[in-house]
This record gives C-alpha cells, structure tokens and sequence, in this order.
C-alpha cells in the first residue's frame, strides 16, 4: 500500500481540487497523519506491533533525553529494571506515569516528557546509578511514513485511510462554488459513516493483530519459572 497512491485517491474523492484551493503538501501532511494513527492503535495493542528493545543501560542522571541513548521520536511502551550486577536477561517493570504526578508516585515510577522526549525517574540518581534499565519502544511512526514506501498496514484499511483523510480535510478546501458546497454538504454524513463501519473492523484487527512482536507476553505460569541468567559463571 503506497502512500502516493493514497494523496492521489484522497484527491480524487475531493474532486481533484486546484494548488491554490487544497496544497498538495497539506493533503500530504493529512495522510500522514492516518497512518500514524493506525500504528498508534497497533503499538498500543496487546501485541505491541513492531516494538524494539533497547539495551541495558546504567543512568547516570535522573532526567536527561532519549538522545543520549541514541533514540529520538519513539514511542515508550514499557521499562524494565535489574541489578546493577544482574545477568538476568529479563527484568522487572518498570510503572510509566504521566511527568505532572511522577513526585506523588510511591512505586518508583518513570515518566516521558518534552521534545525532545525526556526520561524522568522518581528515585534519586543514586538510586537509579546502581541499577539497569532498557527500555521498549515503537520508532517514529512518520519516518516509516514517506511517499516511496510501503505502509505497514493491510491493503484493505488503504480505503478507510483515504476516506479519513479526504473527510478531514473537506472543511480547508478553498472553494464557495455552489457545486462543491453542496458536494461537500451531501458527503459529509455520507462519509462519517463509511467511517463509523471501518472502525468496527479496524477495532477488531488491532485485538487480533500479531505484528512481529519482538517481547511476548507471559502468562501466569511462565511468571512462576526462574529467570534466564545470560552466563552462569563469572571469568
């Protein structure tokens, strides 16, 4: 599913309006916009779309950017915490709160703010310097989004991206003929609800999606088994 297929189709549900009426870079910006709200409900899901892990690393400041890991524009899903000298592969999680309560949090909670997107601790930095952490995260969403590409989503949701797209941008097109006034009057709830129909089915792909996620989720009994050492013996 390409993106340029897509602007080409919003444009021709707008009745291929001109330059001037409708910027080929705001339909652009638009479809873009779709898009990453669908990836967003994938990354969201239960199955964590295509989310990446980074490594363990040893904070030496409580708040700092995501770019002193070598990360910028991700999506935090879930931080996960060992000892400082743990060979365990796995760790324990870490609560993600929103950055205006994280002082109340009694759970030694984490928080994401600002942009550039910031990492901020609860405990003090003499607590967090003697512990690892990585965490999991979904890439930028827009990055994957260019024109070239192809979108990670199925062909069939293609049409309910054109649709949103061309819906939200019917109210910026600059044209007071009465022929597109009454086009746009006469679609209007015509194409809200084709929308209301694809989201019924698109809110149930997200529950049954699988993606490639890299961390599965661990039942109950899998919880019971001892953790995974990396190397049992030390040099």
């Amino acid at each position: 599913m390409y993106v340029l297929d897509i602007v080409q189709r919003v444009y021709s549900r707008l009745r291929k309006p001109s330059q001037q009426s409708l910027p080929y870079q705001r339909v652009v910006e638009k479809v873009r916009d779709a898009i990453a709200r669908k990836r967003l409900d994938l990354a969201l899901s239960e199955q964590n779309h295509v989310a990446e892990m980074s490594d363990w690393f040893v904070p030496s400041e409580s708040n700092f950017p995501l770019q002193n890991l070598g990360l910028d524009a991700v999506l935090p899903i879930r931080v996960e915490v060992r000892g400082g000298d743990s060979e365990y592969e796995t760790g324990d999680n870490v609560p993600i709160v929103n950055y205006e309560v994280l002082d109340t949090s009694i759970v030694g909670a984490v928080s994401f703010y600002g942009d550039p997107i910031r990492m901020a601790f609860r405990d003090t930095v003499g607590h967090v310097s003697s512990r690892q952490y990585r965490l999991l995260y979904e890439p930028d969403f827009y990055e994957q989004v260019k024109l070239e590409s192809v979108v990670g989503l199925p062909n069939y949701f293609g049409d309910m991206v054109v649709i949103e797209a061309a819906w939200g941008l019917l109210g910026e097109i600059e044209d007071t003929t009465k022929e597109w006034l009454d086009y746009r009057k006469f679609v209007f709830e015509q194409w809200k609800s084709e929308i209301v129909d694809y989201r019924v089915i698109w809110d149930k792909y997200v529950r049954l999606f699988k993606g490639r996620a890299q961390v599965p989720k661990r039942t109950f009994w899998q919880n019971q088994l001892p953790r995974v050492r990396t190397r049992y013996f030390k040099d």
